[in-house]
């Protein structure tokens, strides 16, 4: 296209469009010049012509989205909410049918593997619906990088994780130092470990006082349950701990 310009009252051209664009980014046009080509009616400023209207377009910036916040102590409490709702239905299930928690808590089998069902409990509630009850309770969903939902071996893969990196395979020496290595590690990164290697995401909708109340109230009962249940074998546990009392020794015979 062939343009005709009116610099300095003298008409110029005809210059190609190429030629007029690469003019106007080295600012030798301002866009107010008369210009005319084929088909135009009239001479018009250069920058309400269609031809050239995008290279006058003051680009609308957008920021960049606030940096999201990690929320881990949220993500912490939601975990073992989590936790204990399944401690009630496994100890509550045990009591149901008389056994014998004291010999399951003695077991080595059962501190490192009582933990898998809920990790399948896990899994099953983040991938079917992207939130697990505490989670929900707080406003927390997991989501894959491109919003969706986890997959359901992406998410199996994910419970391992947390069963290694956040619940030390269910020791109970190793809970407290991973936990705060994954508190710190969240932190740091923004991310848990196990959602940063997985490409995961925890969204936050925000929550309000009416459900942190109810989150607490929850929390409580349900803890209150599991005490409950364990009460008995507690009790045992503390009578094993305590020493055996030795007899007196006799005084010398009269």
């Amino acid at each position: 296209m062939q343009v005709w310009l009116i610099e300095g009252g003298e008409k110029r051209g005809p210059f190609e469009s190429y030629e007029v664009r690469e003019r106007i980014e080295r600012k030798e046009l301002t866009g107010e010049e008369k210009a005319w080509h084929d088909g135009c009616d009239e001479w018009r400023a250069l920058r309400s012509l269609e031809v050239f209207r995008a290279e006058f377009e003051v680009p609308v910036v957008v920021p960049p989205p606030l940096p999201k916040k990690p929320r881990p102590f949220s993500r912490l409490w939601a975990r073992w909410f989590d936790m204990q709702v399944y401690m009630a239905l496994l100890f509550g299930g045990m009591f149901l049918l008389q056994l014998d928690m004291l010999a399951a808590l003695r077991s080595t089998w059962f501190q490192l593997l009582h933990l898998l069902p809920y990790l399948i409990f896990d899994a099953l509630m983040v991938h079917l619906a992207g939130t697990t009850p505490g989670k929900a309770l707080l406003g927390l969903t997991v989501r894959s990088k491109g919003g969706g939902k986890l997959a359901l071996g992406g998410s199996l893969v994910r419970s391992v994780r947390v069963y290694i990196l956040g619940l030390g395979v269910g020791i109970s020496l190793l809970m407290i130092p991973c936990h705060a290595f994954a508190l710190w590690f969240t932190l740091r990164h923004g991310e848990a470990p196990w959602d940063l290697m997985g490409g995961n995401e925890v969204q936050s909708q925000g929550v309000n006082a009416g459900r942190v109340v109810a989150f607490v109230l929850l929390f409580m009962a349900v803890t209150i349950l599991v005490g409950i249940l364990l009460a008995p074998v507690s009790e045992a546990i503390l009578e094993e701990m305590r020493p055996a009392e030795t007899p007196a020794p006799d005084g010398p015979d009269a």
